[in-house]
């Protein structure tokens, strides 16, 4: 059915519409249309493609809806218009159902308001086709593991009655919501009207590389796919570890084990490495190390991301004794109690230690002190310890010990050897001591406990008197006797 009306000229059009509509052939479309500064439309009519004839001074071609008078409906659109107020103010939209491509063209709104008729003077362009509009996917991001990452995809579409839905299929856990569109909104600000669905996930570092689309279902089972995504996920270094991974590896000494810090999977690359001995101590600095030491050795790996820490992997480096013997002085007062220590540093532990005194061992002393509970004169002498592994034995260097003590013993030799004795003879008295350590210093003659000689240093074991009833006293540093 043709019409026409008179045309009237603005400068500006005072209603807003989208400029571009795309659908799917069958599907309906929706034109919002909304009054700028709160004017109300109260006669409107929709053209597909018009045409102005100057000639007549009037509007022809296709009436799409006319809200006043539906006889003057196209029979192409006839049952298929209704009005849409929808969202907001609008009092000018309307819903085009079961859509074919012959209904694509441009669409323009002319309104009647008494004398004031008007054209407007932009269209909407409508595109019909059995592809219709495409399913996007906005550009996604590197993700980090641990922190939520939301994926979006979308269609230049919406039209309330006709179903469609947004979805994603893959191997990762999230939540999916779906948002239509704010109409007015979008119309006054000339944004795109679609419909969108926001995924939203917390990613691991397994999800790396894992693969996720947008499904667009269309009714009941029509669906179209995105092509996948493939998913970026930035994670620390994971399964960190050194490998030999038997643990303790074994070793003699001057003999290395070559270690190599490995990890599973890393996003970003790893950049540094690591490596400790014990807990804290930094020894290394590449992806392998050459360990000569006992200990437990971890290596670190570490992205822009953060570090991972393996677990410790124990070295045990065999090696024979070392062998020191301790003193507590090289001097030692008899009766006093002292102790050898034999100090070994060998792995594995010594299996015997054997003592030495005067180069003869002594019986019966596997154990690594030497103990005189009281010690006397006889044990002085020239010590050492010997030490046995499996690898290997060593002696220690000889340590002398001198036992100290008084002068033992002393006697008084009477000369000449006589029962009897003529007063006023002459007598020699020496004085003969058994054993002193330190040697004598001084002696010491008394005649009825009364000092009658003394001399230091010691040059004068015996004295010549002519009397009787003298007794002698020799000294040295420790005591006298």
């Amino acid at each position: 059915m043709q019409a026409s009306f008179c045309y009237s000229v603005r400068t500006d059009d005072h209603v807003n519409f989208p400029e571009q509509i795309s659908a799917w052939t069958g599907s309906c479309v929706l034109i919002p249309c909304y009054e700028k500064d709160n004017r109300r439309i109260n006669n409107f009519l929709w053209y597909q493609n018009p045409e102005y004839d100057d000639d007549k001074k009037q509007w022809t071609r296709t009436v799409v809806y006319d809200n006043k008078n539906t006889k003057k409906v196209d029979s192409h659109f006839e049952g298929r218009v209704k009005p849409y107020v929808g969202q907001g103010n609008g009092a000018c939209g309307i819903v085009l159902h079961n859509v074919q491509e012959g209904d694509s063209g441009y669409y323009r709104l002319r309104t009647i308001d008494g004398n004031d008729q008007w054209m407007t003077k932009k269209n909407v362009s409508l595109t019909v086709s059995d592809s219709g509009p495409e399913l996007m996917i906005r550009p996604v991001g590197v993700g980090r593991e641990y922190q939520k990452l939301t994926l979006s995809c979308y269609v230049h579409y919406y039209c309330p009655d006709y179903d469609i839905k947004l979805s994603w299929d893959g191997d990762v856990r999230g939540e999916t919501k779906t948002t239509v569109p704010r109409l007015e909104w979008s119309v006054r600000n000339k944004k795109p009207i679609m419909t969108e669905a926001e995924f939203t996930f917390t990613p691991t570092w397994e999800d790396h590389n894992k693969t996720i689309q947008c499904a667009l279902t269309k009714g009941d089972s029509e669906v179209t796919k995105t092509g996948p995504v493939v998913l970026n996920i930035q994670y620390s270094p994971k399964g960190v570890r050194i490998r030999p991974e038997t643990s303790p590896v074994t070793i003699s000494k001057g003999e290395e084990v070559a270690l190599e810090c490995t990890a599973e999977s890393s996003n970003p690359p790893i950049d540094t490495y690591r490596w400790y001995k014990s807990a804290n101590n930094i020894v290394g600095s590449n992806s392998h190390y050459s360990a000569r030491e006992s200990g437990t050795y971890y290596c670190e790996a570490e992205n822009t991301i953060g570090r991972t820490r393996s677990k410790g992997v124990a070295i045990n480096v065999l090696y024979a004794p070392t062998v020191t013997l301790k003193i507590p002085s090289r001097e030692i007062r008899e009766g006093s109690q002292y102790t050898l220590t034999c100090s070994v540093d060998a792995n594995p532990q010594p299996v015997n230690i054997t003592w030495y005194k005067d180069y003869e061992k002594i019986l019966n002393k596997n154990r690594d002190t030497l103990t005189f509970p009281t010690i006397r004169e006889q044990d002085s002498g020239s010590y050492r310890c010997k030490a046995d592994n499996i690898i290997g034995s060593e002696s220690s260097a000889d340590v002398y010990v001198d036992v100290v003590y008084a002068p033992k013993n002393p006697e008084v030799v009477v000369e000449p050897k006589k029962p009897s004795f003529v007063e006023g003879s002459s007598l020699r008295f020496s004085c003969n001591v058994n054993s002193s350590n330190p040697g004598v210093s001084q002696f010491t003659w008394y005649k009825n406990e009364k000092v009658m000689a003394s001399e230091r240093p010691l040059p004068q074991t015996w004295i010549e008197v002519v009397m009787v009833n003298i007794k002698m006293e020799p000294l040295n540093p420790l005591k006298k006797s």
